[in-house]
């Protein structure tokens, strides 16, 4: 409340508003036809002190503030609940947008060669704060280093320094996204990973998916609310990598003994941080022109897994075709055994619709991008 005494010239009558709807309504009184921005950042501290904030708020503005010539910003880093979102889309002048950079941001803003967009999207593109350090002079390995693994950089302790803004205690968070990182997507591998039990693992697991550290995905077609086959995955791609590379390392690159530590990150890359990308750009570029590719227009497009171990990378289809699709990396995988591999899995995914297979290799749609 001080600093709209400030801004309003209030000498006392300030002080006795000491509630977060009392402050609402003393911006209301205040305000003339002035234009206005109010920021609230870190709106998840205000939520803190009074849970019942964001829903006050919203019950003011659309009673109050909305009368005025006034713009309300709220930054926060939780995910709020389904039933606030749908009050919020019934106002329809509140925006939500959350800032992420995309593959095609990359393409357009460095004129490096293909594949070290792609590297560079999977190991620091989501984050405009991290990719804002990558120096398009050095080549991919040095900025690894001079952004990650160097001690002196500010990304050094990125990773812990990420969770400690909105979680006090971080060892337990900071395990299970290890875990994550390195391949165990399913509660039951993660708890079998950090030797716990899946029910103790479920609110450290809701907490950061809360905060959208976290996003659960599910089979093509399963059901949200009765799925037991959700496997989670790491937003940030930086957030990924660090937890992947610079959190269980942390010893070694405090030594400097970096040698060991790039040789597994060139061993490993691939698969651990490359390949889960590379799905998500041609799962986009599928979408965008499912006809030129597919020779349809698809209705639906997602992965799909079971109980069994059976995974098919990618099913697209509509109310007559389905195709189902392999991605691989290294061309010389393109087999016809690959190509049989996908037929026999694909079996276990029963349809009625007519069936086709695609094997795709690193080049084999990377001119489109």
């Amino acid at each position: 409340a001080s600093h709209i005494a400030k801004k309003f010239n209030i000498k006392t009558s300030y002080k006795l508003y000491t509630n977060f709807q009392n402050i609402l309504l003393l911006i209301d009184e205040l305000l003339g036809q002035e234009k206005l921005t109010i920021v609230f950042d870190d709106f998840d501290n205000i939520l803190k002190i009074d849970k019942n904030a964001l829903e006050t708020l919203l019950e003011i503005w659309s009673k109050n503030l909305n009368k005025h010539n006034i713009q309300l910003i709220i930054i926060s880093s939780i995910k709020f609940d389904d039933k606030i979102n749908k009050k919020i889309n019934k106002l329809s002048t509140f925006n939500f947008n959350m800032k992420k950079i995309y593959f095609s941001d990359i393409i357009q803003k460095t004129d490096t060669k293909i594949f070290e967009k792609i590297y560079i999207h999977s190991c620091f593109g989501s984050s405009s704060y991290v990719l804002s350090a990558y120096n398009k002079k050095l080549d991919f390995i040095k900025n690894l280093y001079n952004i990650a693994m160097n001690p002196r950089s500010s990304f050094y302790n990125y990773g812990i320094d990420y969770l400690k803004i909105n979680i006090s205690e971080t060892a337990t968070y900071a395990s299970i996204l290890y875990a994550i990182s390195i391949g165990n997507n399913k509660i039951g591998d993660i708890a079998l990973f950090l030797n716990l039990n899946s029910t103790y693992l479920t609110r450290y697991i809701k907490k950061l998916q809360d905060l959208m550290i976290l996003n659960k995905e599910l089979p093509l077609c399963d059901n949200q609310k009765f799925s037991k086959l959700g496997r989670y995955y790491i937003e940030d791609n930086f957030l990924k990598f660090w937890f992947c590379y610079i959190y269980p390392n942390k010893i070694s690159l405090d030594m400097k003994k970096n040698t060991t530590i790039i040789k597994l990150i060139d061993s490993t890359i691939v698969n651990n941080m490359i390949i889960p990308v590379y799905k998500e750009l041609i799962k986009k570029l599928l979408k965008d022109n499912s006809s030129e590719f597919l020779g349809y227009e698809l209705t639906n497009i997602g992965s799909w897994w079971d109980n069994n171990g059976n995974n098919i990378d990618i099913i697209t289809y509509n109310n007559k075709k389905i195709t189902f699709i392999k991605i691989l990396w290294e061309q010389n995988d393109v087999t016809k055994k690959e190509y049989e591999n996908l037929q026999t899995i694909s079996s276990n995914y029963k349809t009625n619709l007519i069936r086709n297979y695609i094997i795709i290799s690193k080049n084999t749609y990377l001119k489109n991008f």
